[in-house]
């Protein structure tokens, strides 16, 4: 027994062997007793009978191995079962429904509240009165990029008025597909009116949708340079030049900024709101206020924002966002005049002609009253372009 113990803790097995042999042994010594005892009616002829040979060690170390060899392909025909269940799940949850686009990476926090004003918010902000609409152009050819209804929009680093256009197309655009790598902080000129506002470029920003392509150009920066103006940034694209010449060149007067083209059917030349509302104001709070519908930041980008998702709209179709259907944008397309509009209102292809300090930028609706206009002076130090 002693020997037992030891190869207890040495060799399961062959402590396993030994055991056995043991019980053998005990069992013979117990049946010698058992026929010596009167066992009565007892039919000894039973335990007579010769016992089966007891395995050899070298036999239980196999079946041993072979119970192994059973358990680990028990084990892993389980995992093989939970593998392809698993793999299974994925496949079949891949060819669901896909859910949203998720916001646009690398933007500035207030960028990302800007791409998330709700459509409650801009149902609440409506179109006000003292935000200009674009003007409907009737008989153009579309004005493609890539396959998709073009948006253009040129502007300026220095330009205030350009901030008020980047924030509306900015609400308007991330209804309709998403932004990446936006948030470069820049001020507009001092020197300028509504100096010092602090905005953000479009410069090397990218914008992806399914039914819009979005062409931006920043033509120069906030930066003088060693000649009189600001250094150049952005070159226009034969696209964006090709919309600028045809709707605001004019001999002898400069290029008119903010420009914003939708689709060839739909143009803002110069500033939809008053800029003043963002004097003072840090692009965070600008950003807060984009989501109270009764501060002036939101009555003005709100306001703008619900004139240009009006036109995009109706350029990528009214199922492209669930906001078509609302009625503030049923009203801003009532007041653009929609695809319905069969006049080309005065003025529509050409840019109006500034005067020397002011100049007027207004906007008739089609098929309602016209908003008020909007006068603001022309910046005194650009160097290829007006802003209005």
């Amino acid at each position: 027994m002693d020997e037992l113990r030891l190869l207890q803790t040495d060799n399961p097995v062959r402590a396993d062997s030994l055991a056995e042999t043991s019980c053998g042994l005990l069992f013979e010594e117990l049946f010698a007793e058992l026929v010596s005892m009167d066992v009565g009616s007892v039919d000894l002829r039973l335990l007579s009978q010769e016992l089966s040979p007891l395995p050899s060690l070298a036999d239980l170390q196999v079946r041993n191995r072979r119970r192994r060899r059973r358990r680990w392909a028990r084990t892993s025909a389980s995992l093989s079962v939970v593998g392809a269940l698993v793999i299974a799940l994925l496949v079949l949850s891949s060819q669901g429904t896909k859910p949203a686009p998720a916001p646009g990476s690398r933007l500035a926090a207030y960028i990302a509240t800007a791409t998330q004003v709700s459509d409650q918010v801009l149902e609440q902000v409506g179109v006000p009165a003292d935000v200009s609409a674009p003007r409907v152009l009737v008989g153009q050819a579309p004005l493609a990029d890539e396959g998709k209804p073009a948006v253009v929009y040129i502007g300026a680093e220095y330009c205030p008025y350009c901030a008020v256009a980047r924030w509306a197309l900015v609400i308007a655009l991330s209804k309709f597909g998403t932004f990446s790598d936006l948030g470069q902080v820049i001020s507009s000129a001092s020197s300028d009116v509504d100096p010092s506002l602090e905005s953000w470029s479009f410069h090397a920003s990218s914008y992806a949708s399914p039914y819009l392509s979005f062409a931006p150009a920043e033509t120069e920066t906030t930066s003088s340079s060693q000649s009189d103006g600001f250094s150049p940034l952005d070159a226009l694209s034969p696209l964006q030049r090709q919309v600028l010449s045809e709707y605001d060149s004019r001999p002898g007067v400069p290029e008119t900024i903010p420009f914003i083209d939708v689709d060839d059917r739909y143009l803002q030349i110069g500033a939809s709101a008053d800029a003043s509302v963002l004097e003072g104001l840090t692009l965070d709070q600008i950003a807060a206020d984009l989501t109270n519908p009764s501060s002036p930041v939101a009555q003005a980008l709100d306001g703008s924002a619900n004139y240009l998702i009006a036109t995009l709209c109706e350029v990528a179709g009214q199922g492209a966002a669930a906001i078509c259907g609302s009625g503030a944008i049923a009203r801003a397309e009532a007041l653009l005049g929609g695809s319905s509009a069969t006049t080309t209102p005065s003025s529509a292809t050409t840019a109006p002609n500034p005067p020397a300090a002011t100049t007027t930028a207004s906007s008739p609706g089609a098929n309602g009253p016209a908003p008020a206009t909007v006068s603001v002076a022309i910046c005194q130090d650009c160097s290829g372009m007006a802003q209005v």
